[in-house]
């Protein structure tokens, strides 16, 4: 610990009136995600966000969010956390420099992530006429869970996303 950190510790003990005896010990919770790998599991929820990127003018880009049902849940009351499968997916945009993007369409190309997703999925894409469209149509169906690892600062994480 670094004379700066020492320093605001002190800080926050003094601002903060704890009783250190009363602190208890808790375990943490882990999971291990391999067991969901290749597990079927619903789609919940399907959103549209608008994200920040480097890889656009605006540096803003609207994905479609899917994420699926809780595959689990650790803590209990407030503490609880729910870890689902998500994915995102870029949607075609209008896209001009110090400008909001204009949401202009989504892909469904062979070559697409989302068109892979969809036919994975065997949804036909000519039924999809609207945005609207595909989001119900994705509510409630069956995908799999693809786990995977990202390493960063030195240290590997777990996440589940769909395999497609």
């Amino acid at each position: 610990m670094d004379i700066d950190e020492k320093l605001q510790l002190d800080e926050i003990m003094k601002s903060h009136v704890v009783d250190l005896s009363k602190i208890k010990p808790k375990e943490n919770t882990n999971v291990d995600l391999s067991q969901f790998d290749k597990k079927p599991v619903k789609i919940d929820r399907v959103t549209i966000q608008l994200v920040r990127s480097t890889f656009t003018k605006s540096k803003k880009q609207y994905v479609l969010k899917v994420e699926s049902v809780p595959v689990v849940t650790i803590g209990e009351g407030d503490d609880v956390i729910e870890l689902r499968a998500s994915e995102l997916f870029n949607l075609n945009q209008i896209d001009e420099e110090g400008k909001n993007p204009i949401l202009e369409s989504f892909p469904v190309g062979e070559k697409s992530n989302l068109g892979q997703f969809i036919r994975d999925l065997k949804i036909d894409v000519s039924e999809l006429d609207s945005l609207q469209k595909l989001m119900d149509v994705l509510k409630g169906k069956e995908a799999l869970i693809k786990v995977f690892e990202k390493e960063k600062n030195g240290v590997v994480k777990k996440y589940m996303r769909f395999r497609y």
